[in-house]
């Protein structure tokens, strides 16, 4: 296993949070280049993404659990997610899961990737920020206020956890992560009898 993190502070804490499990023996690098041997587990904080982790299991720290971080170690190929502030109780049974194949988050980032509930209006008005409608043509086209669009298209964005236009087309068609154009109406007649 290897362990790798930007501060010192937080690296004594991994090691700590390790100390005493029945793990293989804990390389420790302050950087993804240190890396010469082979390990099974790479435990890594920091601000850069980790090269191709030959065959090793990854474990990121985030310090805070919001969407776009989780989305980016999921991205990276992190199989497991801890946050700074559970470490001590987390770390070592994350790493044990992720040995035996388990993805490992935290309880509030798995509602971040699940399938977000949205409306059918909601559903609407995202196909067609993904078309590059403005609010405006919105509003014209749907023969709404553009101050309901506005309010519509909030609510779309924070079920999505984007807070722009760019960010939410690029979660609904990204092919590698993304949710898919199923989650749209795309169609006039969907969505049309809520507002």
């Amino acid at each position: 296993m290897a362990i790798i993190a930007e501060e010192d502070v937080l690296l004594r804490r991994l090691r700590l949070a390790l100390k005493g499990t029945p793990l293989a023996q804990v390389l420790v690098a302050s950087g993804f280049d240190e890396l010469r041997a082979p390990v099974d587990v790479i435990v890594y904080s920091g601000t850069h993404a980790p090269p191709e982790a030959q065959g090793a299991v990854l474990v990121e720290v985030l310090s805070s659990c919001g969407p776009r971080e989780v989305r980016a170690a999921l991205a990276h190929g992190a199989r497991g997610i801890v946050v700074e502030r559970d470490i001590k109780a987390c770390l070592g049974d994350t790493v044990r899961a992720v040995l035996s194949g388990q993805l490992v988050l935290p309880p509030d980032a798995a509602a971040l990737i699940a399938r977000p509930a949205l409306s059918p209006r909601e559903k609407q008005m995202l196909g067609l920020v993904v078309l590059g409608l403005s609010n405006y043509e919105m509003a014209t086209k749907l023969h709404l206020a553009e101050a309901t669009v506005k309010s519509h298209l909030r609510s779309s964005f924070r079920k999505l956890g984007v807070r722009t236009r760019s960010e939410a087309a690029l979660r609904i068609l990204d092919p590698g992560s993304g949710l898919g154009i199923g989650i749209l109406a795309l169609t006039e007649d969907e969505g049309e009898s809520g507002s």
